[in-house]
């Protein structure tokens, strides 16, 4: 069984290799022109359209409340695994993600990343603070966001979350703006 799980991550992981080489070149319209930035969520959304299927992993995503594509809102997912970011590119409402700037080291995916999402250095304060500067700034520019709140894959038993951080909760309260709690089971 081992072998297999083994097998099936590596295949999952040239899945989502050859799936961002084909996306890459989309993910530049909303890098060169920023007005676009509601495509970042569309082009999200259509790579876990692909993503789920071709790595033979099922997935149902289920809104309990409707949500208004013309309002902005702040996803806070728990965060088991890696393949929470992929499951919230099936995310109904375009959203960026707010995450670790560790991801910016991956070539060309890096570059992707933090022009097109906020990046947070956690040891540091100043990039925190920035962080959520930026965070409201996007707020301001019509953007949702997904922030998990927990600060990372840091829980040490699962499905326990662990403590969290109150970025999410700072930027919903001075913005007005709803938080959509959200649950990714069995990841």
């Amino acid at each position: 069984m081992r072998i297999l799980r083994t097998l099936h991550l590596y295949y999952g992981f040239i899945i989502f290799t050859i799936l961002f080489f084909i996306f890459f070149p989309l993910f530049l319209i909303p890098i060169v022109f920023p007005k676009q930035y509601h495509l970042v969520g569309v082009l999200n959304r259509w790579w876990a359209y692909f993503l789920f299927p071709l790595t033979l992993l099922p997935y149902k995503v289920e809104c309990r409340s409707k949500l208004d594509s013309k309002k902005q809102y702040i996803f806070c997912p728990n965060h088991f695994s890696y393949l929470d970011i992929a499951a919230l590119g099936l995310n109904p409402i375009n959203a960026v993600f707010v995450g670790k700037n560790d991801m910016e080291k991956i070539p060309l995916f890096g570059f992707m990343y933090r022009k097109l999402h906020i990046t947070v250095d956690r040891t540091k304060l100043k990039s925190r603070v920035n962080t959520l500067r930026e965070s409201m700034k996007a707020i301001d520019e019509g953007k949702s966001l997904i922030i998990f709140p927990e600060g990372g894959i840091i829980t040490k038993h699962p499905p326990r979350m662990s403590s969290f951080k109150d970025g999410a909760f700072r930027t919903a309260i001075e913005k007005q703006i709803p938080v959509v709690p959200v649950t990714i089971p069995n990841n």
